[in-house]
């Protein structure tokens, strides 16, 4: 919008206004924006303000009509600012055109922001999108949360990708609505995350991919589960014998030795609990508690074939001739273990049978050994250790 002047080159001294100049000059103020009382304006072409530094806003900017930042137009909110969208509104960042947030950055129900240029949420910035509101983000869009940055969609609110959209490490995004994702989502940085709280989805449609390196790089905060030790020995022990049953009995008491099972819990799961069930009445009975009783042991093997006893657990004893559990200890202190973090070594169970001092033939039964752990990584149900 341009003024006309009343009389090119003004009034010398004493020189007349006439009339004619006066409602020249009440015409071209009419057309001028009223900076205290406001009011509305209809524009018949753009107005540019064409200037060597950027227009300023000292309080808050309001878009309740279509909006477009074109070319290389930079807009900078900034911290303790505010950027709404009202209902109805719509705003387009043009490719080469940048959004820049340090204040906080609002879309409300109804409203839209179409990016094609790029939006940067800093340190300090907050993108919200309130529910109904939406971010779309086409081929040519970016948005980047820089450390520290937040964007949150609340529920109902939308995120439609079909650009580029990078989280770095430390940076926030909350979302309570849905992305509805064409292009990339990357995130940055040993830091980055998308946590997944209860009740909330991702959802593949048909023909959509969810693709990582190896099958444990696709890791679950913590599952538990129980597990059977399979009763299947890779040593078997001179005074054990395996029964019809697939458990095994001592079927002599004169030497003590081992059973040894392999433990095929994954590499990564926290072992919470490991226990064996014994019978001391499968037989004959004792007629009291033997001295030397059975003792369940938690090991690995290396690579060399060098054995090390992680953790012990001798059978207390308490109603020997009855079918009873003898589970590692889980309470802190020296010897115990447990919870304990698979690795890639090795892991074995062994059974030290039952003993000359106090024991009986064929009368001690190994009936299972079983546990409880905590899943880190994705497997089907089905799955049994």
């Amino acid at each position: 919008m341009t003024l006309q002047p009343a009389r090119a080159g003004g009034w010398g001294l004493r020189e007349k206004l006439t009339s004619a100049q006066m409602s020249a000059l009440q015409a071209e103020l009419l057309k001028a924006l009223d900076g205290v009382g406001g009011g509305t304006y209809t524009l018949e072409e753009k107005l540019i303000l064409a200037l060597g530094e950027a227009f300023r806003l000292e309080t808050g900017l309001e878009v309740a009509g279509a909006t477009t930042f074109e070319g290389t137009s930079t807009t900078v909110v900034q911290e303790d600012a505010t950027f709404n969208f009202e209902s109805g509104s719509q705003a387009t960042f043009e490719a080469g055109a940048t959004c820049r947030i340090e204040g906080t950055h609002t879309i409300a129900a109804g409203a839209t922001l179409g990016l094609a240029g790029t939006m940067t949420v800093t340190s300090a910035g907050l993108a919200h999108f309130l529910s109904g509101g939406e971010l779309r983000i086409d081929s040519l869009g970016e948005l980047t949360a820089l450390n520290g940055g937040v964007v949150t969609i609340a529920q109902t609110g939308f995120l439609n990708v079909a650009g580029d959209t990078t989280f770095e490490a430390s940076c926030v995004q909350t979302v309570e609505g849905d992305i509805d994702l064409e292009g990339e989502l990357d995130l940055i940085g040993s830091g980055a995350r998308i946590n997944v709280q209860s009740g909330a989805k991702i959802i593949g449609s048909s023909g959509a991919e969810i693709r990582v390196n190896d099958a444990d790089d696709l890791t679950i905060n913590s599952s538990s589960y129980v597990f059977r030790v399979a009763l299947t020995p890779i040593h078997v022990g001179a005074q054990w014998e395996s029964e019809p049953e697939g458990t095994f009995i001592c079927a002599t008491t004169g030497t003590s030795n081992y059973l040894v099972f392999p433990l095929r819990v994954p590499v990564g799961d926290v072992i919470t609990s490991l226990s064996m069930r014994i019978d001391g009445g499968a037989g004959a009975g004792h007629g009291g508690t033997p001295t030397d009783r059975p003792v369940l042991e938690l090991c690995t093997v290396d690579s060399d074939g060098n054995l090390s006893v992680l953790q012990t657990r001798v059978d207390p004893g308490a109603s020997y001739d009855s079918p009873h559990g003898v589970p590692l200890s889980t309470t802190p202190g020296p010897g115990v273990v447990l919870p304990y973090t698979m690795t890639s070594e090795m892991h074995v169970v062994r059974v030290l049978g039952e003993g000359l001092i106090g024991g009986v033939d064929n009368t001690t039964r190994l009936c299972s050994i079983t546990g409880s752990a905590q899943a880190k990584s994705v497997r089907q149900t089905t799955e049994v250790y």
